[in-house]
């Protein structure tokens, strides 16, 4: 049996990596995945742990979160307006299904 569940994901500076994590613990994350992420986009080069930082880019990680719609939008709006207005990242929300049920 398959639940529906909503996938939270947010690539941002690795810097503020801990405070997404507290932030969506408060919100009601039940856990999370972090990853190292790299990539380029609007603000340029964004590079992982694994690769030499040289002239330009910073650390980026990847967190995915998954959680019941409610939940994930929370979490979404409570980074929306407390965190990324002073910080880069970018995150989005995918439908799942998952074989354990999350509220």
């Amino acid at each position: 049996m398959f639940y529906r569940a909503k996938k939270l994901v947010v690539v941002a500076e690795a810097a503020i990596k801990q405070e997404i994590l507290d932030l969506a613990l408060r919100e009601g994350a039940q856990g999370y995945t972090v990853q190292d992420a790299y990539g380029y986009g609007r603000r340029g080069v964004r590079r992982g742990n694994h690769i030499p930082l040289g002239g330009n880019g910073s650390k980026n990680v990847r967190i995915e979160i998954l959680a019941g719609e409610q939940t994930a939008r929370r979490i979404a709006e409570a980074l929306t307006q407390q965190v990324f207005p002073n910080y880069a990242g970018i995150l989005y929300l995918a439908d799942v299904e998952t074989v354990r049920e999350f509220v």
